[in-house]
């Protein structure tokens, strides 16, 4: 794209030692190019200074456009871009009296439509798109500017989609709650499908686990039941075997008490 942009060709390329820049293919694919290749050495980012400084600038702007709108880090890739539009349009000590967009380009940018990254933005629905008493326009949240329109990138929180319009009103001072509408109803959605699931699920097993552990706990009182009768009976054969010997030792008891008394020295009958 550049070379077609410049009507020039890409004559050496310096990067470091990532993997992506050392791969087979992307060797393979510069020779066949012609592409004069320029490696750093291993851990000297100093030798690629001017690339690894411009990094380092990106990511402070993308850490403090992320923590001043509180928006999700999962947008940082549409704040980095959001970042390189800003610096292109901005001066820079490389150039003199002149932006890098206009270096390249040869035209003066604008800056008139730049607008706070992250803040809110009510977007106007078309008349073709709503009836008489719905709404004519809705809440989204500013992602930059498109890449492929003259209009503006915006993000619906409520649809979870990207939508691009020109029609656009701004409250640059006002951010999207994603506490509460973003993260917590997406997790809340997916968290709560799952455990309605597995608590269906759940029910019907605890049922199937109630009924069979019902049966076994009739089996084991039935056991229990039976075990006690068999106690029981023997208990009471022991209490009348006791009550039985208790009488027949009374009964002795009473044959020696009423035996008859006799003089000294003479015999007793005892059948008499």
């Amino acid at each position: 794209m550049v070379e077609k942009e410049t009507l020039l060709h890409v004559k050496c390329l310096r990067t470091d030692r990532g993997g992506e820049f050392t791969s087979s293919e992307f060797n393979e694919f510069c020779s066949q190019q012609g592409i004069k290749r320029q490696l750093t050495t291993a851990y000297t980012p100093q030798q690629n200074g001017v690339a690894e400084r411009k990094n380092r600038t990106v990511m402070n702007m993308v850490r403090s456009i992320l923590s001043g709108k509180g928006i999700p880090k999962p947008f940082w890739p549409k704040v980095v871009n959001w970042a390189f539009y800003v610096l292109n349009r901005c001066p820079t000590y490389a150039l003199t009296d002149i932006t890098p967009h206009e270096a390249w380009s040869g035209t003066k940018p604008s800056v008139d439509h730049f607008r706070v990254f992250g803040c809110l933005a009510h977007v106007h629905v078309p008349d073709v798109k709503r009836s008489k008493l719905d709404n004519k326009s809705f809440v989204c949240v500013l992602l930059g500017m498109s890449e492929e329109s003259k209009g503006y990138k915006l993000f619906d929180p409520l649809n979870k989609k990207i939508v691009v319009s020109k029609d656009v009103i701004f409250e640059e001072d006002k951010q999207w709650d994603w506490d509460v509408a973003y993260e917590e109803q997406i997790l809340t959605d997916l968290i709560w499908g799952d455990r309605e699931g597995t608590r269906e699920d759940g029910d019907n097993s605890d049922d199937n686990h109630g009924d069979e552990s019902g049966e076994r706990e009739a089996e084991i009182n039935g056991e229990e039941g039976e075990e006690n009768e068999e106690h029981r009976h023997i208990v009471c054969e022991d209490d009348e075997n006791a009550e039985r010997e208790e009488e027949e030792a009374e009964l002795n008891d009473l044959t020696v008490c009423m035996l008859p008394v006799g003089r000294i020295g003479e015999q007793v009958n005892p059948t008499t």
